[in-house]
């Protein structure tokens, strides 16, 4: 069927839903199924962002994370974290240990546009930024922290 997916682990399924048609690689995004997943306990991944030009995909992401009331949004990334500047041109760039959505917007920082930013600070979505190339990889960081995906965290922190 699209959209399963099976991870390393043999036990965790993956559904994939889109916001654009592609029924050979996933399915369509519909709420309601995708909540039934997650009460299930499957992973759901959201395809081709919201399906409507002028919103980028973490604007996508922060809206489909706000519909699942999800705990918190995985931003994968060419880096480890948000930096003051863009560490692959700027050597000098200093990596931030907690930073408030009001810093990253203010501050013009680049990992996230401020849509996106103000998306999750308006509902309380916390952000975990990590690097796509090495662990914690997206799905290792599941399965380590058992994250729930019910609630939103009230801290304001990205």
């Amino acid at each position: 069927m699209p959209g399963t997916k099976r991870c390393h682990d043999p036990r965790l399924i993956a559904r994939v839903q889109s916001a654009l048609t592609m029924q050979q690689i996933a399915e369509p995004y519909v709420r309601g199924k995708a909540m039934q997943y997650l009460e299930e306990g499957k992973v759901v991944i959201f395809a081709a962002g919201t399906g409507n030009p002028f919103f980028t995909t973490d604007t996508a992401a922060a809206l489909r994370g706000m519909e699942m009331n999800v705990d918190i949004m995985l931003k994968a990334t060419k880096v480890d974290g948000v930096y003051t500047d863009d560490p692959k041109k700027n050597p000098d760039a200093i990596r931030y240990q907690t930073l408030t959505f009001d810093e990253a917007i203010s501050r013009n920082l680049k990992v996230m546009d401020a849509t996106a930013f103000a998306l999750c600070r308006d509902q309380s979505l916390n952000i975990k930024v990590f690097s796509i190339f090495k662990a914690p990889s997206s799905v290792w960081y599941l399965a380590k922290t058992k994250a729930r995906w019910y609630t939103a965290n009230p801290q304001k922190n990205c």
